[in-house]
């Protein structure tokens, strides 16, 4: 039986992962009381490939100021298209084709 073929390092780098995050609270953004900060794990984790789809949360001001955080930081090109909505209806209604969570 053959093994399956290598992925190369230029290979990894072309596949890109849309993300859709719920909730712009503590979990996913951080806090100075926890460990929790999904975002910044996804960060380091995927670097440059790493395109944050939406940001679903019902408190739209506390998704715009999470957005307006990260569009300040080192991977603000990951958020840069993210569109904040309040349902995750909302979002599954709005991504359709190569915008499709990966």
């Amino acid at each position: 039986m053959r093994s399956p073929p290598k992925r190369s390092a230029d290979w990894e780098m072309l596949l890109n992962f849309n993300v859709i995050l719920i909730g712009a609270g503590e979990v996913n953004f951080g806090s100075v009381e926890g460990p929790w900060n999904h975002s910044l794990r996804l960060e380091r984790k995927l670097k440059d490939r790493l395109q944050i789809i939406a940001l679903v949360d019902p408190d739209i001001d506390r998704a715009k100021s999470a957005l307006e955080s990260k569009s300040k930081g080192d991977q603000a090109a990951s958020y840069v298209n993210a569109r904040i909505v309040s349902t995750i209806s909302e979002a599954s209604n709005l991504f359709r084709g190569d915008k499709q969570p990966k």
